[in-house]
């Protein structure tokens, strides 16, 4: 029997008990009413379930967006230099240079983890800096400011 239908399970009793109760309480004349209930599970768990949306409540992914991060603008690349200080694994879905555009991209970074993310950037101009804008499919958006060189 799962973990949910145990609380199913329980939910309906409880909704029992309650209206044992409360038809005591119309019927105060009658005797109490004592219902035993008795639920045995013998399932037995032997691994750990995978982790859920509400296992990782107050864990957080942290984006450290370093200052040697720039545009090539021989290569036309940016090159991003990232570390997840946070306790979960981000995911980057997009990074976008502001007045250049956007790509979309996966990037998976664990916690701990220093890396270094190259995309493609056309049209940056030597000696401008530019806003790039990070996204993760936590729903946080990271800026940094970078040069093209």
């Amino acid at each position: 029997m799962e973990a949910r239908d145990n609380k199913l399970i329980i939910l309906l009793l409880v909704a029992i008990l309650a209206s044992i109760w409360i038809t005591s309480l119309w019927r105060p004349t009658e005797t109490a009413t004592t219902v035993t209930i008795t639920i045995t599970n013998t399932k037995t768990i032997t691994t750990c379930p995978p982790l859920d949306w509400w296992e990782t409540i107050g864990a957080t992914e942290n984006l450290q967006l370093y200052p040697d991060s720039y545009i090539n603008t021989t290569s036309k690349q940016l090159t991003l230099h990232v570390k997840n200080t946070g306790s979960v694994v981000a995911v980057i879905y997009k990074i976008e240079v502001v007045a250049l555009g956007s790509t979309d991209i996966t990037e998976t970074i664990n916690p701990g983890e220093d890396k270094t993310i190259t995309v493609r950037v056309a049209g940056a101009v030597p000696d401008t800096n530019y806003a790039v804008k990070i996204y993760t499919r936590a729903g946080n958006v990271y800026t940094i400011t970078v040069q093209a060189r």
